[in-house]
This record gives C-alpha cells, structure tokens and sequence, in this order.
C-alpha cells in the first residue's frame, strides 16, 4: 500500500511539472518572458529587442507601465538597439490614436539613448524619417525633440543641429534650438556630458547664425565644463576694450557667450571663475570674472569674490568696486557684513574701502 502512495506522489509531480515546462512555453510565445527580477518587464525587454533586430514594431502594449526602469534592474532601454524598437512602438501607437502609453514610451527612449551614448545610429536616422513625416502631427514630433536633449549624447545633439538647421516648420526648428540651448539639464547626471562637451565646443568654433550661437552658448555654459567656459570667456575677451563693450556688443558670437556666461547660475561654475580672477593679468579679465560672480545667486560666488578681493592689488580697486556693487542677495549681503566687521586683512586698502563703500550703497 505504501509503495502504491509514492508511486503516485510520483506520478503527480511529474504531470505538474509538465504543465508547468507547457504553460511557460505557451507564455513566452505571447510575449511573457518571465523575469524573476523584472517581472513582467521581460516581456518589453525581449519584444523591444526583437523590434529593432527586424526593424518593425515589437510585441510591447502601448500604455504598459512597464516602459518605465525598474527600481534595482536593468530598464527597458538599457541593451543597446532597443531605441529603434520602442521608437517603431511610439510610431505605432500614436498612429493608431492610442497615446495613452506614447509619454512611457519617449521616456524608455530616453533611458535607452543616455545608457547607450556612442551607438543606436539606426535609431537617429529613423528618427529624422519620423520629424520630417507630414503626415505626424507637429506637437507629437515635439516628443521626440525632447527626448533627445535630454538623452544628451553626441549623434542627439548632431541630429537636433541638423534639424534646426533644416527645411522643417519654423516652430520645430525653434524647438530643436532650444533643445540644444537645453542639452546640459534636466533628470540625470549625463555621464555623456564628456562627450559632448568637445562636440559643442567645435560647433561654437563653425557655427555663424546668431540663433544657433546662442543655443550653442546656453549649452557650453550648463555643461559647464573648463573647456567650455574658457572657450565663451576668450570670446568675450579677446574681442573687447571694456565690460561696457561686452554689454553693448552688436557681435552675435560675443552677445550670445555674454549671454550664456551671466544667465549660468550653476554651482560648478564658480571654482571656474575664481581661478580666472586669481590668473587674471589685466582689468578686462578680472572685471568680467567678478561681475559674474557677483551675479550669481549662491553665497558662495561671494565668499569666491570675496577671497581673491583680499589679495588683489590697488589695480583693481575699481574693478571690485563695481562687481560688490551688484551683489543684491540677502545671503551674499549678510555674509558680506558679517565678514567686514571682523576687519579681516586686504593686501589693498584701496580695495578695502571700494567694498565698504559699494556694500554701504
């Protein structure tokens, strides 16, 4: 009798085990690839994957939640080639009017694009197939512009260059220019910076429109790097008399670095500024340097101001004059009190008192 019992627990275990290898073969031929860390998400993962192999759409439903990285695993983007296959997925659904799952979508693409920044060429080139498409409405191609500023990669930033520079509508165009003005912001830290960093750099050196110079500007001033500060830094000052010539210039390269220079209020740039006062070998120099410290909001750039003010020379009473005077924050004021009534040292007395007097106004 007990040998009949385990023959059968046998017998059984054996069946489920065979619906089970049947079920999972049944399921993976719809698209369910199941993925005990990603759940779910495999199915994308593996649809996206086989889209962009074959060039068509793959397997994912627009609107699935899923196009979102999963916390602790891989995204639907991250392999490389997955791009075409979710921007043939966008194509799809905004074809057939189901946009609910298009904004998951665009940002799978975006996930896709930043991890993967030297390759996905076929996505970029199917990519200008769909903007250039008249039969795509406008505001949905907008979808697309964004997605690729904020992936920030070198063939994004080429490609949205190409476009502003294109026979598309003028608002498209527009949007491409502020794309590009936008490339070192927003979501992430963009290890692609580095990248594209020299990109715009060589772009600010071939570039003549003024449109395109002044995105080109915005763009080097966020990604805020040496290299590109110092490239808008000697625009402005190998160009010019005087800080007034700069303010009042009609030269659209040298308006639109000024421009980007004092509209740059990131943190990273002021360790930049304060070694171009500390290196500085003529007002010019220096005044630019601390007019756009004293411009900016972070008590910081004072303190940064501040500092080299201590050790500058009679020469630059002037120049530290006019540069406190701008300071207008209620942190930067503060901090500026409190640090001249401990009557700290200034190699320059002259120095001394313009701040006292600019800081009393």
């Amino acid at each position: 009798m007990m040998k009949l019992t385990w023959r059968r627990i046998a017998l059984f275990g054996a069946l489920v085990l065979v619906l089970a290898a049947v079920g999972a073969y049944v399921l993976r031929d719809f698209g369910f690839a199941w993925n005990p860390l990603n759940g779910r998400n495999g199915a994308v993962q593996q649809n996206a994957t086989a889209a962009s192999d074959q060039g068509t759409p793959g397997g994912m439903a627009a609107g699935s939640g899923n196009a979102y990285p999963v916390a602790g695993g891989r995204s639907a983007g991250s392999q490389s080639g997955v791009a075409l296959g979710l921007l043939e997925e966008w194509v799809k659904s905004i074809t057939k009017n189901e946009g609910s799952g298009a904004p998951e979508l665009i940002q799978s693409i975006m996930q896709s694009l930043h991890d993967n920044p030297n390759g996905n060429a076929a996505f970029y080139q199917r990519l200008r197939q769909v903007i250039e498409d008249q039969s795509i409405d406008a505001s949905r191609k907008l979808e697309l512009i964004a997605a690729l500023d904020r992936a920030a990669t070198p063939a994004a930033l080429q490609l949205l260059v190409e476009l502003s520079q294109g026979n598309l509508p003028a608002n498209l165009k527009q949007v491409a220019l502020n794309a590009i003005a936008h490339t070192g912001e927003y979501y992430w830290d963009k290890q692609s910076l580095a990248q594209v960093a020299p990109v715009l750099q060589q772009l600010w050196l071939q570039s003549e429109g003024p449109e395109l110079l002044r995105s080109v500007a915005m763009a080097m001033a966020k990604v805020g790097d040496a290299a590109s500060i110092n490239a808008l830094m000697e625009t402005v000052l190998n160009n010019s008399r005087s800080l007034a010539d700069i303010e009042h210039s009609n030269d659209p390269r040298i308006s639109a670095a000024w421009a980007a220079l004092k509209g740059n209020q990131s943190p990273g740039l002021i360790p930049v500024l304060q070694g171009e006062l500390q290196s500085s070998t003529n007002g010019l120099q220096a005044s630019v340097a601390a007019n756009l410290l004293a411009g900016m909001v972070q008590v910081e750039a004072t303190q940064a101001l501040f500092s080299w003010a201590q050790g500058a020379g009679d020469k630059y009473a002037t120049v530290a004059g006019e540069a406190f005077a701008k300071i207008q924050t209620y942190d930067s004021l503060q901090f500026l009190n409190s640090a001249l009534a401990q009557n700290p040292p200034f190699k320059s007395n002259l120095v001394r008192t313009a701040i006292l007097a600019a800081v009393k106004k």
